[in-house]
């Protein structure tokens, strides 16, 4: 998760996103926004679910227990990773999604087609700039550099430059729109 965007939280909170598997009730972990969060053995078939919280101090080290009132709950994702595989080559590249209302995620599975509403979160990303949303990053392991991120490299094999293309272009189309979207609300 690289960054965030009109998200209800104050000037002096911090903000942190958790990843979980909907199959695995203890894989959720909690990041800083802005780091690299690594989930090991995920079904292509599962769905995964994105948090953004709010908190006013660092992230819990007990986990992700938001009765304390040391993390608040701003934002969910639901994210089919068989539509991922399908739609977009397995990986996003600096993409941007809207997200739900808090705790929507959890409470709307199994309503509605995801792979319709996780299509349209991708449409949104670039077009709805007031609407909370995320910039992520989603790929394989086997994706990341040496360095432990997701770079083209300049001695990357051809089928490796093939394979992110992709998801390069979808990114960078999806700027475009946003850039054109802001200038236009500018105006």
């Amino acid at each position: 998760c690289h960054e965030h965007r009109s998200l209800d939280v104050s000037q002096d909170e911090r903000v942190f996103f958790s990843l979980k598997d909907v199959r695995n009730q203890d894989s959720e972990k909690i990041e800083p926004m802005g780091s690299l969060c690594t989930l090991q053995q995920v079904d292509v078939d599962t769905v995964l679910i994105l948090r953004v919280w709010a908190s006013w101090g660092d992230a819990p080290n007990r986990g992700l227990d938001s009765s304390s009132g040391a993390l608040r709950n701003v934002g969910d994702l639901r994210i089919p990773l068989d539509r991922l595989v399908k739609q977009c080559e397995s990986m996003l590249y600096q993409t941007w999604l809207t997200l739900d209302a808090p705790n929507h995620a959890e409470a709307s599975a199994g309503y509605g087609d995801e792979s319709t509403n996780f299509e349209q979160k991708i449409a949104d990303g670039a077009k709805q700039l007031l609407q909370p949303r995320v910039c992520l990053s989603i790929c394989k392991t086997a994706d990341l550099g040496a360095c432990g991120k997701l770079l083209l490299l300049p001695d990357a094999p051809p089928e490796a430059r093939e394979r992110q293309w992709a998801p390069l272009l979808r990114s960078q189309q999806q700027h475009a729109i946003m850039s054109t979207a802001m200038h236009t609300q500018s105006l």
